[in-house]
């Protein structure tokens, strides 16, 4: 089940917002944390590791926009929604240049939450994430050997310029010329 984060400074928006979810979506997020200021939402991402995290622009401690940057050096997987009740182009243009995809409009809509998530569970396949951030993790920690084999050379460098976009091993394979089973192997392997 994906791990959702809410952080929110208004308590009633915050508490709607997460009853909503959990009688909604319940059977396809779990709630993880309902923070109402960006230091505290910060800690419990540290601690939590979560897949989504929707968050006020404007929050006490540290705002929304600093929040986003530091969760996104955290883990660069994470799918960041932003909360705010201005329809402002540099607000939107931030939230793109942050790497958001997405932001809700305050008062909420339920149908415009529902379209959110149903848009988003299906692009995030949990365990290709967590095979992507195990790869990322072991390439960071790698010894010289595993950049020895080039298609785990070539499958790293794939996957560190594509690591936004969904990818499958059958694309990966592909860009780089080989079978999905051949790369699979040589992966495992190293």
């Amino acid at each position: 089940m994906l791990k959702l984060l809410i952080a929110e400074d208004e308590v009633k928006e915050l508490e709607w917002l997460s009853t909503y979810i959990r009688a909604q979506h319940g059977n396809r997020l779990t709630i993880v944390g309902e923070c109402s200021d960006g230091v505290t939402a910060l800690r419990n991402a540290q601690e939590t590791k979560p897949d989504i995290v929707f968050l006020d622009i404007q929050m006490p401690l540290m705002d929304g926009i600093e929040l986003a940057k530091a969760l996104k050096q955290q883990d660069k997987f994470v799918n960041i929604v932003f909360l705010t009740a201005f329809n402002s182009f540099e607000y939107a243009h931030e939230a793109l240049k942050i790497g958001a995809i997405d932001y809700l409009l305050k008062p909420y809509d339920p149908k415009e939450i529902d379209f959110l998530i149903d848009k988003l569970i299906p692009t995030m396949d949990t365990n290709l994430k967590s095979n992507l951030r195990q790869i990322v993790n072991h390439m960071n920690n790698a010894s010289t050997k595993s950049s020895e084999n080039p298609v785990v050379r070539l499958a790293i460098e794939y996957i560190n310029d594509h690591y936004s976009e969904k990818i499958s091993l059958e694309l990966l394979a592909d860009s780089i010329g080989f079978s999905s089973s051949y790369v699979s192997k040589c992966l495992i392997k190293h």
